[in-house]
């Protein structure tokens, strides 16, 4: 009987295991954005010091994305992330808040649009001019093709969602992603010129 080596994605991440990747791509962007251990140290204190967010930004030539990471705790010290325990803890209380960030839909909005989709075969373009006048939301051409093309998926949590399995789910999403989006997208273009 072959062996055969399980996919990387299949195999379910452990803290300890999101904690070292985490520490090995820390490692490489701090090198790249020169951010060290002692400037996150200094930047606590002028935090601790109620100086002003635009202040500390100027002091230390750092962007405002930066300090409000710093501020929050989701940007902290190499040294604090080579203590496993602290390491474990700061993925998962960063991991918290990373979901609903990533989709701005409700999920059974997404499936709404799938479905639609489904019946409908449309590009991404059409999806988002569309989107406000079929299913009552707003969205960006990028936001359109990652649900389309299965690029940002609901998690496995959510389901079922009104009545639907997650298999019948991922079985939509490949069915729609196959289709040939840059045809519809040119067909697309075209009507739009008719018009």
């Amino acid at each position: 009987m072959k062996y055969e080596r399980p996919n990387a994605q299949d195999v379910p991440k452990t803290n300890a295991h999101r904690a070292s990747i985490a520490l090995a791509t820390m490692r490489v962007k701090r090198e790249k954005t020169g951010l060290t251990d002692e400037i996150i140290e200094s930047v606590r204190v002028a935090i601790a010091q109620k100086r002003p967010n635009k202040m500390i930004e100027e002091d230390f030539n750092l962007s405002r994305d930066v300090v409000s990471r710093i501020k929050m705790g989701r940007l902290i010290k190499i040294s604090e992330m080579e203590d496993a325990e602290i390491a474990v803890v700061h993925v998962d209380a960063v991991k918290q808040h990373i979901p609903r960030a990533r989709r701005a839909l409700r999920a059974n909005q997404v499936l709404e649009i799938l479905n639609y989709v489904k019946e409908h075969p449309m590009c991404p373009k059409e999806v988002s001019d569309r989107a406000q006048e079929l299913f009552g939301v707003d969205m960006t051409q990028e936001q359109a093709k990652n649900y389309i093309k299965g690029i940002t998926l609901l998690c496995a949590e959510e389901f079922p969602v009104d009545g639907v399995s997650e298999d019948d789910y991922k079985a939509l999403v490949e069915e729609i992603a196959k289709r040939n989006y840059r045809r519809l997208g040119a067909t697309y273009k075209t009507m739009a010129v008719a018009d």
